[in-house]
């Protein structure tokens, strides 16, 4: 059987079903913040903030 994890079509909510009924403990999803559309699908299937995350970027030479 194809998991559910790897099939595009199928969504958020079918995903989590699929992996609490494996015993997964856990799913975890990264969504840019202005990403509207994704957020609000992926909390009408049951998925909440966990935390936030942001990108170092290395300043000119030199800078530590």
């Amino acid at each position: 059987m194809l998991s559910p994890l790897l099939c595009s079509r199928q969504g958020p909510a079918t995903r989590a079903r699929w992996a609490r009924a494996q015993h997964i403990p856990g799913l975890y999803l990264q969504v840019s913040r202005t990403n509207n559309a994704a957020r609000a699908l992926y909390a009408r299937a049951g998925f909440t903030h966990a935390y936030s995350y942001h990108y170092r970027l290395r300043g000119p030479a030199g800078e530590r």
